[in-house]
């Protein structure tokens, strides 16, 4: 048995016995009279089955250098800087990039220190990873420096920026032998360029692996083709405090296990 077997059965033990106590506690049970709201059901459909955490990411496998803590969580945002970022926000004389700069930079400061945070930005300047996922004082310094630069001029090439996010954390679910949680968070405030259909990409990413989707519409309402409830968490922003609140909601969003996953291990 391999090192790296070896460590994936010890964590599974884990992981297993953490659900077990959770069952027993009646977590798995709550209900309530009024009905979950729209948002907490899509969270719950979308992820009560989690892949396969044998098989996801390809390649683990042959991985050389490991993450010290496997279970670490991962946050990979990716942030709209097209052109119509520039308009001013709805409920609020600002543009909306401006807003979303304030909002984006005061969200990274909440993210738990041992925590992995990412930046990819689109722009006129391209579809460019400003920060690898990373953390400690140098990460989320250059997060911040990285969002307070952002400027609003360009297309909206969501399915590419989206493929390249989730490159980034199935490399590092390599480093974690899947293990973990991985987001990916994206804030935008309108639909793809032809060509880039987001539709996809969801397809793939939800049928092929753990990393939960959120996206943020910012001042377009709830009609957008990244509003898939049951399979993204979609927060409809209309105004700052509204963005706010759904980045705050990244936070508190994890993956529901499914014992069902571990019978086959």
């Amino acid at each position: 048995m391999t090192k790296r077997n070896e460590i994936r059965i010890a964590c599974l033990a884990v992981i297993v016995a953490a659900f077990a106590a959770w069952s027993c506690d009646g977590g798995g049970t709550a209900s309530s009279s009024s009905g979950p709201s729209s948002e907490s059901t899509a969270s719950s459909n979308a992820y009560s089955v989690v892949a396969n955490i044998s098989s996801w990411p390809p390649g683990a496998e042959g991985t050389q250098a490991l993450e010290a803590n496997l279970m670490r969580k991962n946050y990979y945002l990716v942030l709209d800087g097209s052109g119509s970022m520039e308009e001013d926000s709805c409920g609020s004389n600002e543009s909306k990039i401006s807003v979303a700069r304030k909002a984006t930079v005061e969200w990274s400061k909440t993210v738990p220190e041992d925590a992995n945070l990412g930046l990819l930005i689109f722009s006129r300047e391209g579809i460019v990873q400003k920060v690898p996922l990373g953390k400690g004082k140098e990460n989320r310094d250059a997060f911040v420096k990285a969002v307070s630069g952002a400027r609003a001029d360009g297309g909206t090439p969501l399915y590419t920026a989206m493929k390249l996010g989730y490159r980034a954390l199935e490399e590092q679910g390599r480093k974690q032998l899947g293990y973990g949680e991985y987001h990916l968070v994206l804030v935008t405030d309108g639909e793809a360029n032809l060509g880039e259909d987001p539709r996809s990409m969801v397809d793939y990413i939800v049928s092929s692996s753990p990393v939960m989707i959120t996206t943020i519409g910012f001042c377009i309402g709830n009609k957008h083709s990244l509003n898939q409830p049951g399979r993204v968490i979609y927060h409809e922003a209309n105004n700052p405090t509204a963005l706010r609140e759904g980045l705050k909601d990244v936070l508190a969003e994890s993956p529901v296990f499914d014992a069902t996953v571990f019978e086959n291990q």
